[in-house]
């Protein structure tokens, strides 16, 4: 917060090259910490999956041969705790 009382923001690249980026849909609107999407390297067509941890600055890929995923949707587990789960 400047002295004048606005607010300035500025940007912070955790991941680049990641498109489609999406959370676990019961943390909208509150602190969430992982959020995924679709990986763009080399070429026009997405080709991972990736999974990028906020608090950490880490992330997980998933890639497989001749896939080519899309948009990436959480879906949780039936008994989920963790956020990721």
């Amino acid at each position: 917060m400047k002295k004048d009382g606005s607010i300035y923001c500025t940007p912070d690249t955790i991941f680049e090259g990641l498109e489609l980026p999406g959370i676990n849909y019961k943390f909208n609107s509150k602190k969430y910490r992982y959020f995924y999407g679709t990986r763009v390297e080399w070429s026009p067509y997405p080709s991972k999956i990736a999974k990028v941890d906020i608090a950490t600055r880490t992330h997980q890929v998933w890639i497989e041969e001749e896939c080519y995923p899309s948009e990436p949707v959480f879906v949780a587990s039936p008994d989920a705790v963790e956020e990721d789960d």
